[in-house]
């Protein structure tokens, strides 16, 4: 158990770690990981990993994931979309840090998983982020309310447009059933 969460850890040599939400919620290290890792380092991931699931996390990765299939050809929600991965993975970076040298060790267990993914495809967020989340740890975050605005505002134009689409296409198919109703009982 860490953190209230079952604590997984799966035979496999790749350095892995995720974390499962559901009615028993999960953290999942694989032994790569482990045998890779400082005991610090490991705490770290796991602590980052429970944030995952104490923030529902998975509710706005499974958001992006539909807004970019449903909306695959619009460039402009792929960036929307990668910044709110990125704020999902650097606010779980920050609540990983508990005292100030942590920020040290979510570091360096961030850069030795990034060295094993390269080039590995993840579930939810893609290496991409791995560079602006390890640039950020240099600092602690500063809260900048005209960037927050600007997140925001990216993470609700593609929230908003499929909401509008989905509406849409609800009263458009309301409309064509009725209509085959009034057909049907002419």
């Amino acid at each position: 158990q860490c953190d209230g969460y079952d604590l997984a850890v799966i035979p496999a040599s790749r350095p892995l770690a995720y974390s499962v939400p559901g009615p028993h919620p999960q953290v999942v290290v694989s032994e790569g990981l482990r045998d890779a890792m400082t005991a610090e380092e490991l705490a770290a991931v796991i602590r980052h990993e429970t944030s995952h699931l104490r923030r529902r996390h998975h509710r706005e990765l499974v958001l992006i994931c539909e807004i970019e299939t449903i909306f695959a050809r619009l460039p402009a929600l792929a960036r929307s979309t990668s910044v709110l991965r990125l704020a999902v993975e650097r606010c779980a970076d920050e609540d990983a840090i508990v005292r100030p040298e942590d920020r040290n060790e979510v570091r360096r267990a961030l850069t030795k998983t990034a060295v094993s993914i390269a080039g590995a495809v993840t579930a939810f967020t893609p290496a991409e982020t791995i560079q602006a989340r390890l640039v950020a740890l240099d600092h602690p975050p500063m809260i900048n309310p005209v960037r927050r605005s600007q997140t925001m505002a990216m993470v609700a134009a593609p929230v908003t447009i499929g909401l509008a689409a989905a509406a849409a296409w609800t009263l458009a198919s309301h409309h064509f059933l009725l209509g085959l109703l009034s057909v049907c009982f002419d």
